[in-house]
């Protein structure tokens, strides 16, 4: 998907809006919380990786997936739930650095619009 030509939001909100009750210090917390998870997120996939981490990788493909599941973020799914149950027996490390690649660029583009839309996420 080219994120140029498709400035629609791939994420909801609305679980969020609806674990917050509407309160916009929690939302605004909550997208804060994301924007620095992903970042995180994604260099710690690229240490793992040059490390053949295998396990590293499941186990942080786990930890960021409840957050993608509450922001909807569709467009990895499949991506993230692979990541989860790589065998480290079989050499995939590219295509687990494909996979880690559009998963990155997807939450890099996410964290971007979040903070663009900033407070106004939360009307």
């Amino acid at each position: 998907m080219n994120h140029e030509t498709h400035p629609e939001p791939c994420f909801d909100l609305t679980l969020m809006q609806q674990a917050s009750n509407g309160n916009p210090a929690f939302m605004q917390r909550m997208i804060n919380l994301f924007c620095v998870q992903a970042t995180e997120t994604i260099a710690a996939w690229h240490t793992a990786i040059a490390g053949n981490d295998y396990d590293a990788i499941r186990k942080i493909a786990h930890k960021i997936k409840p957050t993608l599941d509450a922001l909807c973020i569709a467009e990895v799914h499949n991506d993230i739930r692979w990541l989860e149950t790589i065998d480290s027996r079989i050499n995939l490390r590219h295509d687990v650095l494909v996979v880690v690649n559009r998963v990155g660029h997807v939450l890099t583009h996410v964290a971007e619009q979040l903070q663009s839309t900033g407070q106004s996420a939360t009307n």
